[in-house]
């Protein structure tokens, strides 16, 4: 990803064959207020990408932009070399982008599994009129999301959730099917938010576990956001590091971690001997 952007630092406008997000030159404003400045950001086929910062940095705002849910004020982000310009959220997952959010608001009356499979809504080739009738096409295409959704909560750990609704659920058994309805109609990029707040130590390795499931032996892209930045590193070959709205470190992992702006900026004393904690496996 590094030499990617570095094309991009330098001011050249060639990207590579492989490249899924591009992320040029976004700057969003809300009044006299930047949460974005000229932010560029590159991700690539089958990539995990660790998207870092302190407090208000932005990274939900750039999550926000790639998915639809924020229009730049200036620069574009592309998805496979579409711009993503002027599409609405729905627009863009149908562009192959899915997305988990850092809380699951007014939904928790649901089933865990009738959460994740909202994730399957745009799928259902059959119509409200139907759907309201209970006509034989609306049953076969709910038997169908059912089971789909079973065998995805049996990879993800949470099979016997699947029937409990989701304010009786574990935070971290949330958190899952949050990630599961993102990634259950199959994007290819799947941007995570706060993936492990609030969540126990032994949830966080379970759904760190579902994040290198989702990359193994596919072209599937991953951004992950979290405040865990060893969590983060742990998973991301290459991170982006976030300050006020500005990029302020970009490149590989034990690069970024050692950048003396990000250490100073909001890791400090916290990043002491992080990168040698790194399994060099993770990022060979």
């Amino acid at each position: 990803m590094d030499d990617a952007m570095g094309n991009a630092a330098g001011g050249g406008d060639v990207r590579g064959p492989t490249t899924l997000l591009d992320v040029r030159d976004v700057t969003v404003r809300f009044g006299d207020l930047t949460v974005l400045d000229n932010v560029r950001m590159e991700v690539g086929l089958g990539e995990i990408v660790g998207l870092i910062g302190s407090n208000g940095s932005g990274k939900s705002s750039l999550l926000n932009v790639a998915s639809g849910y924020y229009q730049p004020s200036e620069g574009e982000a592309l998805i496979s070399g579409m711009s993503t310009s002027h599409l609405s959220p729905e627009g863009v997952a149908r562009l192959g982008v899915g997305r988990s959010f850092q809380n699951i608001g007014s939904l928790q009356e649901l089933t865990a599994g009738e959460y994740m499979m909202l994730g399957l809504e745009t799928d259902w080739a059959v119509g409200l009129a139907p759907a309201l009738l209970s006509l034989r096409s609306s049953r076969r295409a709910e038997r169908a999301a059912r089971e789909i959704v079973r065998g995805w909560a049996e990879r993800a750990g949470v099979v016997d959730y699947v029937g409990v609704p989701l304010k009786h659920c574990p935070y971290g058994v949330r958190k899952i099917a949050d990630i599961v309805r993102a990634v259950i109609a199959g994007p290819t990029l799947l941007l995570l938010d706060e993936p492990t707040s609030g969540v126990a130590s032994g949830d966080r390795a379970m759904i760190a576990d579902l994040i290198r499931m989702l990359v193994e032996g596919s072209d599937r892209s991953i951004v992950v956001v979290d405040h865990d930045v060893e969590f983060v590193s742990s998973l991301a070959t290459s991170m982006v590091a976030l300050a006020a709205g500005r990029v302020i470190a970009r490149g590989a992992t034990t690069e970024v971690l050692a950048d003396r702006a990000v250490v100073d900026t909001f890791i400090g004393h916290a990043s002491e001997g992080l990168v040698d904690r790194i399994a060099p496996g993770d990022h060979s």
